[in-house]
């Protein structure tokens, strides 16, 4: 131990081949500094320090929407764990954990998503080396919970929108239907996306917000940018506009602020009485997908899901909706 030009206390070790130093302006810290790494050595770092480092790397790879539904899972785990170390959690505490949140009424979606974050950063733990296995492979979200699926919209629902384009928002409800796009697909899109020579739309691009400022993003995955068909009933009412512009502005002929997308669409639900959301749109798209015979295949490349699997769960859940009608059809009949 000694001091050195600016008058710390230093000590260094060789560890593992490496030179550790440490250095403080007392002994008694510089004592504690080291015996505070003797710790981390044996019993690996605190959880909020792998935490931060998988939040840093995750949250530049992600949208800020992405992220926004992330962020509480990610301080729920670092409140309940972020001073202990990361060899001490043990899987019985995880799952503890797991369940008290699911206890709240929480849906299974929500509790899997905690999950899934608290995975992401003991496997990050264990890509760093300081622990051999993740204590969370074991843990299960409960079962039982609740599964929401947004209802399909009513053929009623749909006769609505296809004769309330004169409404505000009328034009981007009648969109989302024929085209299938999400909202931010749509928000995104220009004339010049429009082929009305070929009779098909390029969806290339999404709308997202920062607060209340939209950005434009491309798409992340090669089944996000995708072409879909130009339906003749959309195309007959697409107006004209250089090939640059965007589609659905405000006033300014600017892209949509997060209010002003939000106050588009409850204007649209108070001229019309619906109460759908834009998602329950994307939803009747492919229930008119469904209901044409097209393979869950195609579905899958005209929606733009990642997995397959995503799809069959929209496929699966039409499907039992359109039995269920007919057994209400049948029960009037016979």
């Amino acid at each position: 131990m000694y001091k050195d030009k600016n008058n710390y206390w230093c000590q260094q070790f060789t560890l593992k081949g490496k030179i550790k130093k440490f250095r403080c302006k007392t002994q008694k810290g510089l004592m504690k500094k080291i015996a505070e790494y003797q710790v981390k050595l044996e019993k690996g770092p605190r959880l909020e320090e792998i935490a931060k480092e998988w939040y840093e790397e995750y949250s530049v790879s992600v949208s800020p929407t992405t992220l926004r539904n992330v962020d509480k899972h990610y301080e729920r785990v670092v409140e309940t764990f972020g001073d202990r170390y990361i060899t001490e959690i043990t899987a019985n505490e995880i799952d503890i954990f797991i369940k008290a949140f699911a206890k709240q009424g929480f849906a299974f979606k929500t509790v899997a998503s905690l999950k899934s974050v608290t995975k992401q950063i003991f496997d990050r733990a264990v890509l760093k080396g300081y622990i051999q296995y993740s204590p969370v492979q074991v843990v299960k979200v409960p079962r039982g919970l609740k599964r929401t699926k947004r209802q399909l919209p009513t053929s009623e629902e749909i006769g609505i929108v296809a004769n309330s384009i004169s409404c505000t928002g009328g034009f981007l409800a009648y969109f989302i239907y024929y085209t299938g796009c999400r909202r931010g697909e749509a928000l995104a899109m220009t004339y010049g996306d429009i082929d009305i020579k070929n009779n098909v739309i390029n969806i290339t691009k999404s709308l997202y917000h920062v607060g209340e400022k939209p950005y434009i993003k491309g798409k992340k995955t090669e089944c996000g940018t995708r072409t879909v068909p130009l339906l003749n009933k959309l195309k007959a009412i697409i107006p004209k506009g250089k090939p640059t512009e965007y589609i659905f502005t405000n006033s300014k002929n600017e892209l949509l602020t997060r209010k002003q997308a939000y106050s588009l669409w409850e204007n649209y639900k108070k001229e019309t009485g619906l109460n759908l959301t834009m998602h329950q749109l994307r939803h009747g798209y492919a229930t008119a997908l469904f209901d044409a015979g097209i393979e869950p295949k195609v579905m899958q490349e005209l929606l733009g899901h990642a997995q397959l699997s995503t799809t069959m769960d929209i496929y699966t859940h039409i499907s039992k909706e359109r039995k269920a009608s007919v057994a209400d059809i049948l029960n009037e009949k016979m």
